[in-house]
């Protein structure tokens, strides 16, 4: 991306598609601690949607007993704490150094029986992920999501499936960390940055690039397009692949990603997954087309990219139509 910038290519007119949500989480990450300023279409930045800010307080929680806001959110979510009881918890556990510590104590002597039963179901979910932390912050995660936490992303959520799986994605992600501190570290540079900087640039923040699901670009165009995240498993979604019909519709939605671009064509897919222990293979949609297409070019970390020129695109274009039936 940041070549496009030096051929002279505005950052308004670069688009990053991906099939999910969840694919955008190491991209702004990314862009994050570049400076460079997007603007997320039709949805909400990923470290800013409301299940995610639950797990980062978990994480928080379990290594900080001063982290005010993050213990009072976790002690919010648990049935029985009601509104009142959450600082009173935590102005009574603050003073303790360490979370350890704090967690020793039952505050039976002045809480109210429902409350102190909702209380100990957070202490010894607090313990658990105590220690898992001393492995590293995946496994706070995981221990999170094996919670009742899940549940309640079953019970509170419409869109509950999607959202456990964004916060599996946040765990496998996290495996890159060995410390807490480092993944919160540059989680806290994602929240400070809003998408309207212009760190380094001279323009405006109508000059941020886009990011955006492929059903959230139908309609729009970009001179360059870039498409993450081609891989058998994740666009086709493993779901459709014995579902005949729901693989065509995954085919259609392929073809709205690649005529999203007017002049360049990037179709990207990594080798192996977010851990790096897994070796990911090419989407089936990339393999249906003609080699003769792509110019496939190898970048940093082994991630094969396949671009196709303007000229190919046409090609291409006729060639999806006739797959899709359109």
């Amino acid at each position: 991306m940041e070549l496009q910038r030096d051929e002279g290519v505005a950052l308004s007119e670069l688009a990053v598609l991906f099939r999910a949500h969840f694919q955008s989480l190491e991209l702004e990450l990314a862009l994050n601690k570049r400076g460079i300023p997007y603007q997320l279409r039709g949805g909400i930045r990923f470290f800013e949607q409301a299940h995610i800010k639950d797990i980062l307080a978990y994480l928080k929680a379990s290594r900080s007993v001063a982290d005010e806001l993050s213990w009072l959110r976790v002690l919010r979510l648990q049935s029985g704490i009601g509104e009142g009881n959450p600082r009173k918890i935590w102005e009574r556990l603050s003073s303790f150094a360490g979370v350890r510590e704090a967690l020793s104590v039952t505050l039976a002597e002045f809480l109210a029986p429902k409350v102190q039963a909702g209380w100990e179901e957070v202490r010894a979910l607090l313990l658990v992920l105590v220690a898992a932390g001393e492995q590293g912050p995946a496994e706070i995660i995981q221990a999170t999501l094996k919670s009742s936490y899940a549940k309640y992303v079953l019970a509170n959520f419409e869109n509950a499936a999607d959202r456990l799986e964004d916060l599996k994605q946040l765990a496998s992600f996290a495996g890159h960390y060995q410390q807490a501190e480092d993944l919160l570290a540059d989680v806290a540079l994602s929240e400070g940055f809003k998408g309207e900087s212009t760190v380094g640039y001279e323009e405006g923040p109508e000059e941020a690039m886009t990011l955006s699901t492929v059903h959230q670009a139908k309609g729009l165009e970009w001179k360059v397009v870039f498409i993450i995240g081609l891989s058998d498993g994740a666009f086709p979604h493993a779901k459709v692949f014995e579902k005949p019909i729901e693989l065509e519709e995954e085919r259609r939605l392929f073809y709205v990603a690649v005529t999203r671009a007017k002049d360049q064509l990037y179709l990207t897919f990594p080798t192996v997954n977010a851990r790096g222990d897994i070796l990911s293979r090419p989407s089936q949609f990339l393999r249906e087309v003609p080699p003769a297409l792509f110019d496939n070019w190898q970048v940093e970390r082994d991630e094969p990219v396949i671009q196709i020129d303007q000229e190919g695109e046409g090609i291409l274009d006729k060639y999806l139509r006739q797959r899709s039936g359109r």
